[in-house]
């Protein structure tokens, strides 16, 4: 849901070359930071602590970006 909620906001900004580069960015940011905090959780508490981690960060980029609105 807050990757969907995320999507739409970005749409709804438009296509500005330096919010798409900035988008790229932060999405590549996203996934080795949750890749990292899974490393750390170990085992299944790895995955648990990865998921988390898209979703809070996911959540606070929809956030930040809606905050352009």
């Amino acid at each position: 849901a807050q990757d969907a909620r995320l999507n739409d906001v970005y749409r709804k900004l438009g296509k500005a070359p330096k919010l798409k580069e900035a988008q790229r960015a932060w999405l590549a940011y996203r996934d080795a930071n949750c890749a990292f905090r899974a490393l750390q959780g170990g085992g299944s508490a790895g995955g648990l602590a990865a998921a988390d981690c898209v979703l809070t960060m996911t959540a606070s980029r929809a956030d930040e970006l809606a905050a352009f609105l």
